[in-house]
């Protein structure tokens, strides 16, 4: 229509029509593509968005940016691979719902007797891999956290990022998966209580590289048998992450949980949380002997709070990086950090002031 209606004018009209044509057209495909990128951005933001849609726009997206290792594409590519077998073929995300996930888990329970007819399988033990991957991670996994029995040494726990929790009652000699039922694999923190070592907490997801997202913290009264959700439950569909679990080592009623969306603290043992530091959050320590005092770590800075944990300061050290705490009972004013980005740091005066 536009080629025959040129024909018809003048040469100048024509090349005034060309013109405008031509710019119409080309603030009209200027349009086009942030329009793709900004419905990537909505639709990965939107719980009732369908998976295969955010798929599809972030195809689009992500086609001419850089997709690096933890670059935004690595990012985006961790949470597509670890959705879309839970979602397929519906890409309905409210399958993810942890409410519906433990109705799943509750159904499966339910047929397992039917189950144990079946040929029983034996463990055996990794004494050696090849690497798959040909590059720094060789394609095993990793464990991320470790916790012993207070009150029996031959206990011990270990945390994966996207393996759960694992218990060895012969000092680490034999392994049995706890916690294959939970809606998420991850454990990222585990806590257990040296009045009663039958009562464990652990803070779900991979609070370290995000492989897998937390659905909240669980806790168990019988060893890691069983599992039941606390009062901080978190719908996997947001994809958050929960870090390090730690305990007043005097009160285990008290505890702390680091996440992506804060820093959180219970005082009745898990049933309410509250929120008392916003940011996204990672290592947490107490200084040893007084737990009054608490440490905190974020991606830029170092806290300290001494009121038990309701308030905290950030101390004007700077680092950067993933920064990661230890203390000592030798000598409790003493504090270590090591920071990704910028190297290690030392405080004799209980976080107050560091040297490098």
């Amino acid at each position: 229509f536009a080629i025959h209606y040129f024909i018809l004018l003048g040469a100048e009209s024509k090349s005034k029509m060309m013109k405008s044509f031509l710019l119409s057209l080309i603030v009209a495909l200027a349009c086009i593509a942030p329009g793709t990128a900004q419905d990537f951005l909505q639709l990965q933001n939107d719980p009732t968005a369908n998976f295969y849609a955010i798929k599809a726009a972030a195809q689009e997206y992500f086609k001419d940016k850089e997709q690096g290792m933890e670059s935004e594409y690595s990012r985006y590519m961790r949470w597509e691979h670890f959705v879309e077998p839970r979602v397929y073929p519906s890409g309905d995300l409210s399958l993810m719902n942890t409410e519906k996930l433990y109705h799943e888990i509750s159904l499966f329970q339910s047929s397992a007797n039917k189950l144990k007819s079946q040929p029983s399988w034996i463990e055996l033990p990794v004494d050696k891999f090849d690497n798959i991957a040909g590059h720094w991670s060789p394609g095993i996994g990793r464990l991320d956290r470790m916790a012993v029995d207070p009150t029996n040494s031959e206990i011990i726990y270990a945390g994966s990022p996207a393996g759960g929790l694992l218990k060895s009652i012969d000092r680490g000699l034999h392994w049995r998966a706890m916690a294959d039922n939970l809606p998420t694999m991850g454990v990222s923190g585990i806590a257990i209580n040296p009045q009663n070592p039958q009562q464990i907490f652990i803070s779900s997801g991979d609070g370290d590289g995000g492989y897998t997202y937390t659905s909240g913290v669980f806790k168990s009264e019988d060893g890691g048998e069983s599992w039941e959700i606390t009062g901080f439950e978190v719908d996997l569909t947001t994809r958050k992450n929960a870090k390090d679990l730690i305990m007043n080592p005097t009160n285990p009623n008290v505890l702390f949980v680091s996440t992506s969306i804060g820093l959180y603290k219970t005082v009745d043992a898990g049933a309410n949380w509250y929120l008392v530091a916003d940011g996204l959050f990672d290592d947490l320590c107490f200084k040893p002997g007084h737990p009054e005092t608490v440490y905190a770590s974020t991606f830029t800075g170092f806290y300290t709070s001494t009121d038990g944990g309701e308030t905290f300061e950030r101390n004007e050290i700077s680092v950067a990086g993933r920064v990661l705490i230890a203390v000592s009972p030798a000598d409790p004013n003493a504090v270590f950090l090591v920071a990704g980005m910028n190297g290690s740091f030392k405080s004799m005066d209980s976080g107050v002031s560091f040297t490098r």
